[in-house]
């Protein structure tokens, strides 16, 4: 398990919960992890000794990521300490059992902030880093420059695709079309022939030609393809327009 050597990854609220199990197996992997903690020192101390009992590197970081500036600050320190970073994982988050009609705007605020504008400007700060955004098009042109962590963030954006698309297939009961639209996969032929590479089981038999041309609206399976796969441009851009007028 040496698939992420090298790598640096922060985990935000990886003292307790699924962070600690995200920061850990992450470890596993082989990535040096950033254990996040709010207020809970002692905990994310353990998480880090439990990752360095098992040969793996951790180093336990304070930032409360619900704070705009801590959150920018953990970026930065992790950059400053081991000259990279390779994943952010933005684990941290609150809930409220409360009904609708209780929450207090405080209530409200406290949840965004953490669960939502913390996180955001973490990832705006990695991307100022890291030279590239979040934009597809960015991703595809790093690595074919031999960017590594660009690679692995199209390899975990194809895994949640396909997690997704197996997800609603185990519901659904099977899959008769698998469309391709509002941004999806929509512009890209890495992403659609990526997301399909694991849906042959189905009997999906992609036309690599076709699915390189990339026509609008067009059905990119081969003809003995038991499940039809499509291209259905959104045209967000005129619909947005239109929307002004």
């Amino acid at each position: 398990m040496d698939k992420l050597t090298g790598k640096v990854a922060i985990v935000t609220g990886a003292s307790a919960g699924i962070g600690h199990a995200i920061a850990k197996r992450l470890a596993q992997e082989g990535a040096t992890v950033v254990v996040n903690y709010g207020k809970s020192a002692d905990k994310a101390k353990a998480v880090v000794a439990e990752i360095e009992a098992k040969g793996g590197k951790a180093l336990a970081m304070q930032a409360d990521m619900s704070q705009v500036a801590d959150a920018r600050r953990l970026v930065r320190d992790t950059v400053q300490r081991f000259a990279r970073l390779d994943i952010l994982v933005n684990n941290a988050a609150i809930s409220l059992n409360k009904a609708l009609v209780e929450t207090t705007e405080q209530e409200f605020d406290q949840i965004f902030a953490l669960n939502t504008k913390g996180p955001y400007f973490a990832m705006q700060e990695a991307a100022n880093i890291s030279g590239i955004s979040g934009d597809m098009r960015e991703i595809l042109t790093a690595m074919k420059q031999g960017n590594s962590r660009a690679t692995l963030a199209f390899d975990m954006y194809v895994h949640r695709l396909q997690a997704s698309i197996g997800a609603m297939v185990a519901v659904l009961g099977g899959l008769d079309a698998l469309v391709f639209t509002a941004g999806v996969g929509e512009n890209s032929a890495e992403v659609r022939a990526a997301a399909c590479g694991k849906l042959g089981f189905l009997g999906l038999k992609l036309d690599d030609a076709a699915n390189a041309n990339g026509l609008t609206d067009a059905d990119i399976a081969i003809r003995d393809s038991a499940v039809r796969v499509l291209i259905i441009r959104a045209q967000e851009d005129w619909t947005i327009a239109t929307e002004c007028w």
